[in-house]
């Protein structure tokens, strides 16, 4: 994953270059895993990134952006792994897990506005 800040569109600073998972199994890579999508979220005081890699189908890594020259992976889970439920032996063709788009959303902590007949 690449980091740019871009308040000046016109003119894009790299912040980072090539971060990520660079894990494959029980080995370490030199580089970063490709990547298939990737979401990044305000938190607050904190900022995230989901990544979903291509090399790992039922991987999902979570990357804190907070300091975006010193991203760093902090959560990596196995879907299928972490979450058996989901997993299903038939029909044939829906056997594999991979999370192919991801999206975070804030939680409302408000009551609901009341409804009147």
């Amino acid at each position: 994953m690449n980091i740019y800040e871009v308040t000046n569109p016109a003119r894009p600073k790299s912040l980072a270059n090539g971060v990520g998972d660079f894990t494959l199994g029980d080995e370490t890579t030199e580089l970063a895993r490709e990547i298939h999508s990737a979401f990044a979220w305000d938190a607050g005081n904190k900022a995230y990134a989901v990544l979903v890699d291509s090399e790992e189908g039922t991987d999902v890594d979570i990357m804190d952006i907070t300091g975006p020259t010193k991203a760093t992976l902090i959560a990596e889970y196995d879907l299928d792994e972490t979450f058996p439920q989901i997993v299903q032996a038939a029909p044939a063709n829906l056997t594999e897990i991979f999370l192919h788009e991801s999206r975070a959303r804030s939680r409302c902590t408000s009551k609901p506005p009341t409804r009147r007949a």
